[in-house]
């Protein structure tokens, strides 16, 4: 965990007569699907590692580009031998991935990562998927994985093909929804509130994306305003600092936590994990990691802001992703079950009077 912004981890890189692995650290980003990793010749690459060319093979299937909301990457499509640890018995062979050589990622020079590992449950523009290629080569037990995402330097962890039973016992302890579409770890989205009675605008939203490489929650910008209309009539105090919106404030308590209902659950966003407290001006400032984002028309991305707050499993096989956190309601789904009183008896037979509840 890099500032509460990226959560990356080591991948190892094999190369044909030698037992040595090249080591690369790589944003688990469960918002794209392609591994990349940095070549010796790449302009503009976030750190000053990279991988050497002869750990890689070229079959000239071509080159590709890739858009994130924080800028591009540009490189070839090569294959290689890939691990996530210092095992080459534990590898997967002649995986799909890219040697980028040139990037466009302002403000991220000088990281401490290298490049990025996609986790999509559905691969696209024709990436291998990752955890799927562990599982059908039999290094995983089965299609999944569970991360955790802390609000420290360390403790944070990702279990492929499966998840932390010290953590979650029990499958049952999770909290499923089904993926509003196959592309992303998405859900269906219900209502968005600011405090629990603060109802924001959603009527135009359809879906939240659970996204890792984003460490933001990024709303539309008709609901972004919303919410700023929202906190302005608490706070008079308010604007802009460093690009992010937030208010003069004692301590970020004065603010209210966050709620979003996926599905039949809705799920709270505490306010140590979306407002971060600075000073301005020798006076306290709580700025709220929220930003207004027309990226994609009815859907908004719940990124790390929001994952904080759960231990997050992600069922390939099933296209669900599971929850697993303290600030959980459930909004039963309203059966109308007949209930039958005999009021009369008429020529031996019964007159029922049904009462829906």
């Amino acid at each position: 965990n890099e500032q509460n912004l990226i959560y990356y981890g080591n991948v190892y890189f094999w190369k044909d007569g030698s037992d040595k692995p090249d080591m690369l650290q790589v944003i688990m980003d469960t918002g794209s699907s392609w591994l990349w990793a940095p070549s010796s010749i790449c302009n503009g690459c976030p750190s000053d590692d990279s991988l050497e060319h002869s750990y890689l093979i070229n079959n000239g299937e071509g080159i590709k580009s890739i858009t994130y909301g924080s800028g591009s990457i540009h490189g070839d499509i090569v294959r290689g031998v890939v691990s996530l640890e210092n095992s080459k018995s534990r590898a997967i062979h002649n995986y799909k991935m890219l040697e980028v050589t040139s990037a466009n990622l302002p403000g991220l020079e000088g990281s401490n990562w290298d490049g990025i590992l996609g986790l999509l449950p559905t691969g696209m523009s024709g990436s291998d998927l990752f955890v799927t290629q562990l599982y059908k080569e039999g290094l995983i037990p089965e299609d999944s994985f569970g991360v955790k995402y802390t609000d420290t330097s360390e403790g944070s962890e990702i279990t492929f093909g499966g998840f932390d039973k010290s953590i979650v016992e029990e499958l049952d302890d999770f909290t499923f929804i089904d993926l509003f579409d196959d592309m992303h770890w998405s859900a269906s989205l219900e209502h968005a509130k600011y405090g629990p009675y603060g109802n924001l605008p959603t009527d135009e939203i359809k879906s939240a994306i659970l996204d890792s490489g984003t460490s933001l929650i990024l709303m539309p910008t008709s609901l972004f305003k919303a919410f700023q209309k929202t906190i302005l009539k608490e706070k008079k105090t308010c604007g802009l600092l460093s690009g992010y919106f937030g208010c003069y404030c004692q301590d970020k308590y004065d603010f209210q936590p966050l709620f979003f209902r996926l599905e039949n659950y809705e799920y709270r966003v505490s306010q140590e994990n979306y407002i971060v407290e600075t000073w301005n001006k020798r006076k306290k400032f709580c700025y709220f990691l929220v930003q207004g984002s027309d990226f994609k028309k009815g859907s908004m991305i719940l990124g790390d802001s929001f994952l904080r707050n759960y231990y997050v499993y992600h069922d390939v096989t099933n296209k669900r992703v599971g929850l697993y956190g303290d600030y959980m309601m459930y909004y039963r789904t309203k059966v109308f079950t007949p209930v039958f009183l005999t009021i009369l008896a008429i020529a031996g037979g019964t007159l029922l009077c049904c009462i829906c509840c």
